[in-house]
């Protein structure tokens, strides 16, 4: 993750050294979600639901959509 928080950083920086940080919309995802809780090798299984994160200048942040559920997990 630091990785791709100073490659994101980077070019994020390059684009508004450039005026173009609100010409350029950045999108990351993982291509799978995981699971809330512990499996027995101490990992998490893969789940449903999966992180985006959106850069732009101006981009609205926090959280968007309904939250999941927490104890239905199975129902997707």
């Amino acid at each position: 993750m630091a990785y791709l928080d100073e490659a994101m950083s980077a070019f994020h920086q390059d684009l508004a050294a450039h005026d173009l940080a609100d010409w350029v919309l950045i999108a990351t995802w993982s291509e799978f979600g995981r699971r809330p809780h512990e499996n027995d090798s101490g990992g998490t299984d893969h789940g449903a639901a999966s992180p985006l994160v959106l850069i732009r200048d101006p981009v609205r942040s926090g959280l968007h959509g309904e939250e999941p559920s927490l104890t239905d997990l199975n129902s997707t």
